[in-house]
């Protein structure tokens, strides 16, 4: 199952690394739009690097790249899976580094609690497509709790 959604990835991005003279049509995915209800079995076609259509009846273009995606699901942006991003700030400045609690055991140690959403590096990773954030304690035996975070709220 990794091996392959590794694989669907490595090719995802080889295909898409330069801009394709060629369109590029994923199909029977599990569609996640930005707005909108989840889209099952969904088409998406993207050309010289952009989403031109996505829907369940999508026209596809007849030379394009075709990548059956079934079981696999499309985001409109990259998760970030287990960072301390919002956590910690300058590592040098204990007062603004909440990536860890004393101790080995901490299950009491909730990251959305401690995020700072006002964080410096949070509009760098934003600007490099990074939509969502598994934000997690680090530390122990155990850690604490994960939080996943949208990049673009504010408090």
């Amino acid at each position: 199952m990794y091996t392959s959604l590794l694989l669907q990835i490595v090719v995802l991005f080889g295909l898409l690394g330069t801009v394709s003279a060629q369109p590029v049509v994923f199909i029977n995915a599990t569609i996640h739009p930005a707005s909108g209800p989840v889209i099952p079995n969904g088409t998406l076609v993207m050309d010289k690097g952009r989403i031109v259509s996505v829907g369940s009846a999508v026209q596809q273009p007849e030379s394009a790249v075709v990548i059956d995606c079934q079981g696999q699901h499309l985001y409109p942006g990259f998760i970030a899976p287990a960072t301390t991003l919002g956590l910690t700030e300058i590592d040098a400045v204990r007062s603004t580094n909440d990536v860890s609690e004393i101790g080995s055991v901490n299950p009491n140690a909730r990251a959305e609690a401690a995020y700072n959403p006002d964080s410096e590096i949070i509009p760098t990773i934003r600007s490099n497509g990074v939509l969502l954030a598994n934000v997690t304690p680090t530390g122990g035996l155990i850690s604490g709790m994960s939080s996943i975070m949208r990049l673009d709220g504010w408090t």
